[in-house]
This record gives C-alpha cells, sequence and structure tokens, in this order.
C-alpha cells in the first residue's frame, strides 16, 4: 500500500469521524420507550359561601363551607355541609353532602366552575293550618305554626364565576338550584333557586 493511499485514507477517517460523533450522539427516540409520569398539581381548598334562597315563599340565608382536593386547578372533590340562618318563625334546615365540580378557565385570573353537591338533610318546617287549609286571614281557626322534621335527600348544581384575588385567596359568585327528594311532602317548601356568594382559599 502506497503512502498516497494510506495518506488518503487517514484524510478521509478524520472528516469522517465528527460526522460519526453527531449521529452516535442524537439517538433517535424510541417510540416504545418508556412513559414518563409527571406528578399531578393538587392542593386542599376550602370554600366558605353564603346562599340566598326561597324557603317557603320567604327569603332566607344558609351558610356553609366545602373542603376537598383540587386537582391541576381542573377538578374538584371534596364534601360540603350548609345550615339556616334565623328560619323565619323558627324554620330549621341543615344538609351535608358529597361534592365535586369542574373550572373551565376563561383567563389568567377569571374562570367559571360548575359543581354539585349530592347528600342528605333534614328540616324543622313550621306548619300551621291555613298552610293546609283554605283558610281566611285573621279567622279563629288560623293556628300558631308547629314545627314538622322531615328527612330529605339533596341534589343541588350552581354554576360560579371565580375572580382570582391573590395565589391562595378568590372570590366566588353564581346561582343554583336546590332539588329536594323523600321529603314527606314537604319538597315544595325545601327546593328553589339559589343565589350564592363566597371565598375559594387554597391551603397549599
Amino acid at each position: 500500500m502506497s503512502r498516497r493511499t494510506i495518506r488518503a485514507m487517514l484524510t478521509a477517517a478524520a472528516l469522517l469521524a465528527p460526522a460519526f460523533a453527531s449521529a452516535q450522539t442524537q439517538r433517535p427516540v424510541d417510540p416504545n420507550g418508556p412513559l414518563v409520569l409527571q406528578p399531578i398539581s393538587e392542593s386542599w381548598v376550602i370554600s366558605p359561601d353564603v346562599k340566598i334562597t326561597p324557603l317557603k315563599h320567604t327569603n332566607q340565608a344558609i351558610v356553609g363551607a366545602s373542603i376537598g382536593k383540587m386537582m391541576e386547578d381542573t377538578f374538584f372533590i371534596g364534601a360540603a355541609g350548609y345550615g339556616l340562618v334565623n328560619g323565619v318563625d323558627g324554620m330549621r334546615m341543615g344538609y351535608i353532602g358529597f361534592q365535586m365540580g369542574w373550572v373551565f378557565s376563561l383567563g389568567p385570573r377569571v374562570s367559571v366552575q360548575a359543581r354539585g353537591l349530592f347528600g342528605f338533610g333534614a328540616a324543622g318546617v313550621p306548619v300551621a293550618l291555613d298552610d293546609l287549609l283554605p283558610v281566611p286571614v285573621g279567622s279563629p281557626l288560623t293556628t300558631k305554626p308547629i314545627r314538622i322534621r322531615t328527612d330529605f335527600t339533596i341534589g343541588e348544581p350552581e354554576v360560579d364565576v371565580r375572580v382570582r384575588l391573590s395565589r391562595k385567596l378568590s372570590l366566588t359568585a353564581g346561582a343554583g338550584y336546590r332539588l329536594i327528594g323523600h321529603a314527606d311532602g314537604f319538597a315544595r317548601w325545601l327546593r328553589g333557586v339559589t343565589g350564592n356568594v363566597g371565598l375559594q382559599v387554597n391551603l397549599k
């Protein structure tokens, strides 16, 4: 082998070495490679709120709160409980249940959340004779209301607008409807439209 041939081979090897090294570094992605799982972002959230709603034809206030986990600021799952404050004619009402919802972002600070509560509760409903019979107002047959207890099941869907005030605090306001079942004939006095305003506190 002549010196010219050896020199040509060495020159070719020197020119091809960088390309070979680059091919070794940039390996193709294997579509059948291992799946990489990313951790889900989640945090505990507490949401106290006040609901204004008709109970036995009178607008009254119900207060309560929900607590649960918010995942990826998109899905909420938890529990909630509410109670009637200063019920008219001594009326009482309270309920608890499982709650879940979804959040739909409208921007960096504003979002819409749809959620629903499914549970059970109890109420003390004031009932007078004129609630059951067409007794004229002021009639001597009109009696002082007596409170009758009834248990019930509840489904309460609602839609809220959420405005982020800071990284941990948001303001919410919205409306919903309270569905009542198994209330021994008192459902018509316990169900109804709700309007609410509250806060959402991120504990993370």
